[in-house]
């Protein structure tokens, strides 16, 4: 986060977009990036909850299907990101964070071919957060 700041501070502009997929500086910081301070930041920078790439996704669909520290989901969910945008396979943020969250008798999250440890704790914990988005 203390990187995403300075650049911010430092006139970077939050709302260019990329080339490829037309993603912007959350998009990346949803789908590539585990602190979700750095995501957090870029939400208090003003960049969109809902902002669409063009293959239509939006930071939460991006975090729940690729960001390793669902964390991050958690957070988007916590700032009122709408789950239930759906990706061009017809799954939702929800429905692919609950399948991440499920994996591996609940002890670990896929990540490519490997699994991430976490705690029952901590898996409750995120599930709660996209339950209290319905």
């Amino acid at each position: 986060a203390e990187v995403v700041n300075f650049l911010l501070e430092h006139g970077a502009d939050a709302s260019a977009v990329s080339y490829v997929e037309d993603m912007n500086a959350l998009h990346f910081a949803a789908r590539y990036n585990p602190n979700p301070e750095a995501t957090a930041a870029l939400l208090e920078a003003g960049l969109p909850l809902e902002g669409v790439t063009s293959t239509g996704a939006t930071p939460a669909l991006l975090a729940a299907a690729d960001n390793r520290n669902m964390e991050v989901i958690e957070l988007l969910a916590q700032r009122g990101a709408d789950l239930e945008v759906y990706d061009q396979r017809a799954q939702s943020a929800r429905l692919i964070a609950e399948a991440r969250l499920g994996a591996a008798g609940n002890r670990a999250v896929e990540m490519g071919n490997t699994f991430v440890p976490i705690s029952n704790e901590y898996r409750e914990q995120v599930l709660r957060a996209l339950q209290a988005r319905r």
